[in-house]
């Protein structure tokens, strides 16, 4: 059954698995900015802060990553993996 919620005030049906806290990630393999694979997700003994975001390129992604990224730092013992619809090039920006 789909979740509702609201884009510009219209009601949109949003489909799949609902991710809750605490739910493990699937194991995903994703290709890197340097095209090498990088797997993610299902279970470690860090932990996995994934960050998906659907472009790079735009002012309030860029902002976001920016600040997980700072933040999650300060965190010992824990990843950070961002993951956008963008070609694996972007993640090279002055952003990340």
């Amino acid at each position: 059954m789909p979740v509702l919620t609201k884009l510009k005030g219209n009601d949109v049906a949003l489909y799949g698995n609902q991710v809750n806290v605490g739910d493990k990630a699937p194991i995903i393999t994703l290709p890197a900015s340097d095209l090498s694979e990088v797997t993610i997700g299902g279970a470690s003994d860090k932990a996995q802060l994934i960050v998906a975001v659907p472009s790079l390129d735009t002012p309030v992604c860029a902002m976001e990553t920016t600040k997980f990224n700072n933040e999650a730092a300060a965190v010992e013992g824990g990843t950070v993996c961002v993951v956008s619809m963008d070609l694996p090039f972007a993640a090279n920006s002055s952003i990340i």
